[in-house]
Formats: C-alpha cells, sequence, structure tokens
C-alpha cells in the first residue's frame, strides 16, 4: 500500500494512478526503456513510457522550449515504413488539432525528428487516470457519476461527428478522467 503525494489517500502498490484525486504516480521508465532522455526533434525530452496504442508509444516529455510537459505519441518503427501508416498517423493528428471541445484532448504538434525520421504528435498532458483502471478498481461508479462521466463523453464526440470524423478508440482505456473542481 503507498500514499498518494498528492491527497494522501492510500492505493494499491501496482496503481499507476489516485483514484481520489487522479494523482499519475511516477513510474520508474526502467533501465531498458531506450527512449528515456532521449530528444525527439530537438525539443522534446522523454521522461517515462505512459502507455501502448495500436500506431506506437505514448511518453511522458518536457517540450523543453515551452517548459511544459506533454504526451509525446509516437509511431512505432515498425510501421514507420508503410507510407499508408505513416499518412494514417499524419491524418490523425490533423484532424485531432481541428477539434476544441473542453473534454477533448489538445494537440499541439506534429513533426519529424530529423535525426533518425520518428514521427510524433505532441498533445496536452492528462494528470488523471484512464476510465478502464477506474473501472478496474471501484469496480462500479456511482451512477451519478457515470451519467456525469457520459455526458461529457458524448459532448467531446459529437464536435467530431458533426464534422463526419470517426473517433476509432472511444473505450475506457482511452477515456482519462480528470478532476477538476472536486469532480471528473
Amino acid at each position: 500500500m503507498k500514499s498518494c503525494p498528492s491527497c494522501g489517500a492510500h492505493a494499491d502498490d501496482a496503481a499507476r494512478f489516485c483514484l481520489e484525486c487522479g494523482f499519475a504516480f511516477e513510474g520508474d521508465g526502467g533501465p531498458s526503456d531506450p527512449w528515456k532522455g532521449r530528444m525527439v526533434a530537438g525539443r522534446y525530452r522523454i521522461e517515462r513510457k505512459l502507455g501502448d496504442g495500436g500506431m506506437g508509444e505514448v511518453y511522458l516529455a518536457e517540450q523543453v522550449p515551452m517548459g511544459r510537459m506533454v504526451a509525446l505519441k509516437v509511431l512505432r518503427q515498425s510501421l514507420s515504413d508503410d507510407p499508408q501508416q505513416v499518412e494514417r498517423f499524419k491524418r490523425e493528428a490533423q484532424a485531432a488539432s481541428q477539434l476544441s471541445h473542453p473534454n477533448t484532448i489538445i494537440v499541439h504538434d506534429f513533426g519529424q525528428d530529423p535525426a533518425d525520421g520518428t514521427l510524433f504528435i505532441a498533445m496536452e498532458f492528462l494528470e488523471g487516470a484512464p476510465l478502464s483502471d477506474v473501472l478496474e478498481r471501484a469496480g462500479k461508479l456511482d451512477p451519478v457519476r457515470a451519467g456525469r462521466i457520459m455526458a461529457q463523453v458524448c459532448g467531446s464526440l459529437s464536435e467530431p461527428h458533426r464534422r463526419r470524423m470517426i473517433h476509432r478508440h472511444p473505450k475506457p482505456e482511452a477515456l482519462f478522467l480528470v478532476q477538476r473542481g472536486g469532480t471528473d
């Protein structure tokens, strides 16, 4: 059992996020993580891995010139040689950057590292927990809280729907709960 340094709540040793306040517990990044400490495109310093997706990995990174933390999604090297996958990744970045709903993540940047060709999308870093983690630990949500969360999810998805965009991953692992004003 460990304590959250932000709110003092107790959490399982394996927990990645505090269920009370959404604080992200530090991962060690592991000595075997070749990305830790790496600079991408001369402006993003990788801190630690946050997760994996179908097309790539997501890292916590510092956008050094701006002094802010971002979630940096990098296209898997195995997909970087496939022009269709590269184009899909680029379209994902362009489409997401056009969205402005308050419950939709902000895309800050898209680019390619000139040193090794790594393609990346820099996004707003959310200090919170994936809905899947919250459901796994809590078992079920209070109906009022569940309704509040679903209203926000539907609001966020309504913008791309109006623009005839398809969100390919509206699943609990891709939905982040962030505490704002005491609610998520």
